[in-house]
């Protein structure tokens, strides 16, 4: 039965690379069934996750009308996903809007916001202020990073290895005519980006391990982890050797900074707090 379906969404990806009539709900359902098959292919590495939310690029290509963008591929795959972020340029505002009326259709909560592609530093910036504008899990968030330049790829890896947050992107197939083939497209989750910054990460750790808080949040500053530096700066004044002079002094410290922790927004930095 299998080889069958396969047979008949194979003749009608034929007949649209042939511009010949074809079945567009023949090749939607068939792409939506290996979705699904790439789902299963990677549910070992998936089943533990709890993702919520997925910041995604929107790009200017036009969509087959039997096809679908990157991140609703992302949303069959990780179904208990609650809140879109589309990050969209001027020239792709137009798309984005179109695919938010469907995703809220089907009862996603949606924002969209601007981005410029031209400088490196902009576009990680903007990342870091939509993590910090709807209080995101670093847990529960991942990045799509399969649409865009490669400029804001690099920007995506970096900000998901230096932030904690995982990656997924779709890598498709190509035939002889350098066009992207229908339900072709590979399943790519990365749920721990490689560490470029391991040794800083570590040299961090051992800090913390000796109470040297104030060194560790400015190693924390360098990778833009600004939460993390501002916890760590917080326990350097409670553990710092004026506060520990004397119990009182020691107690007003305390309870400043325990209303200070309170504001901490990631969620994630909070559960180790």
């Amino acid at each position: 039965m299998e080889d069958k379906e396969n047979e008949i969404f194979n003749r009608e990806i034929y007949k649209y690379f042939d511009k010949i009539s074809y079945d567009k709900n023949t090749i939607r359902d068939g792409i939506i069934k290996r979705v699904l098959k790439e789902k299963e292919i990677n549910q070992q590495y998936i089943k533990n996750t709890h993702v919520k939310n997925i910041i995604s690029f929107i790009s200017t290509a036009e969509l087959e009308d039997f096809d679908f963008y990157a991140v609703e591929k992302t949303l069959i795959i990780f179904t208990a996903i609650e809140s879109v972020i589309l990050l969209v340029t001027n020239q792709t505002k137009l798309n984005a809007k179109m695919l938010k009326e469907k995703l809220q259709f089907n009862g996603k909560k949606v924002q969209i916001e601007l981005t410029g592609l031209d400088e490196y530093d902009e576009i990680y910036e903007r990342l870091a202020i939509i993590m910090d504008k709807y209080e995101l899990d670093r847990d529960e968030t991942i990045i799509d990073s399969t649409q865009g330049p490669r400029m804001l790829g690099a920007v995506f890896y970096k900000f998901a290895v230096e932030q904690g947050l995982k990656l997924v992107s779709w890598q498709s197939e190509l035939n002889d005519g350098n066009r992207r083939i229908p339900g072709k497209d590979k399943f790519n989750f990365i749920k721990a980006p490689q560490l470029k910054n391991y040794k800083l990460y570590q040299n961090a750790n051992k800090l913390i391990n000796n109470y040297k808080f104030k060194e560790a949040s400015m190693l924390y500053s360098q990778i833009n982890n600004n939460e993390m530096a501002l916890v760590l700066d917080i326990f350097s004044d409670i553990f710092s050797y004026e506060s520990l002079e004397t119990y009182d002094i020691w107690i007003k410290q305390i309870e400043l900074n325990i209303s200070n922790l309170k504001n901490i927004k990631d969620k994630s930095i909070r559960k180790i707090i």
